[in-house]
């Protein structure tokens, strides 16, 4: 959000509040491919589902700043 003072409408609010939910919700499949520690994963699998959730959360936690 370049110089953050920019109004979001409704309508985009909207659409981000929905992609945050969904993102929420598929953050629990992607948890069940990690590892308890993370950072020891070694499998390919599990490497690239620490990725995508690392992914994941940093855009709810946008999604989030967007909307509050």
């Amino acid at each position: 959000r370049p110089g953050g003072d920019e109004v979001i409408d409704d309508d985009a609010k909207a659409i981000i509040r929905t992609a945050r939910d969904t993102l929420i919700e598929a953050r629990e499949y992607v948890v069940d491919w990690t590892t308890a520690d993370r950072a020891d994963a070694t499998q390919p699998a599990q490497r690239k589902a620490n990725a995508i959730l690392e992914r994941i959360d940093g855009a709810i936690a946008e999604a989030d700043e967007v909307l509050s």
